[in-house]
């Protein structure tokens, strides 16, 4: 008898489990939109925290968990723009990263990790504050804010994409 009430218990929570991003989307959905807001602006970000519900309570697919992953990354990556140092940088995005993507299940967290790690290093080259030294060369004056920013961006276009397209399958290869 005992047994019969966890099946039906382990099936409502199944159900719960596969409700829980439509209900995310319907009960955003309903709120009136914050002003500033158009009301399909409101929607799209209902849609996107139903998808992020549906992420969060059910497995996905590996591929799906993977294109999260990179997507976490690349925002680890990028949002170096706006920080004044590395060290500002990880202790303020890092653990948010590590957090959303221990919160997805089937998220394989050596994979999330280590490429953040490896971008730290890579970060030195797309910004005049990224780090110790970039601000001597810029404040020298023998680098413009221009010659400084473009070639940034390009490097870090090309060393972000060697991070995802080598390192990567790199990791993959060495059991990690």
């Amino acid at each position: 008898m005992g047994g019969q009430a966890q099946a039906d218990n382990g099936g409502a929570v199944a159900l719960a489990r596969k409700l829980a991003p439509f209900v995310v989307f319907a009960v955003i959905a309903l709120i009136p939109p914050p002003a500033g807001l158009e009301r399909n602006q409101w929607i799209y970000f209902a849609i996107f925290a139903g998808a992020i519900a549906g992420l969060v309570f059910e497995s996905a697919s590996p591929g799906a968990v993977g294109f999260v992953a990179m997507r976490l990354v690349a925002i680890f990556f990028w949002a170096h723009y706006f920080s004044s140092s590395i060290t500002s940088h990880t202790a303020a995005i890092f653990p948010i990263v590590l957090a959303i993507g221990k919160s997805i299940t089937g998220m394989p967290m050596t994979e999330l990790v280590m490429p953040c790690a490896f971008s730290l290093g890579l970060m030195g080259v797309i910004s005049p504050y990224a780090t110790g030294p970039a601000p001597m060369f810029y404040g020298a004056g023998y680098i413009s804010r221009g010659a400084f920013w473009a070639p940034g961006l390009v490097f870090g276009l090309v060393y972000f994409a060697a991070l995802l397209g080598i390192g990567l399958p790199w990791l993959h290869n060495i059991g990690y």
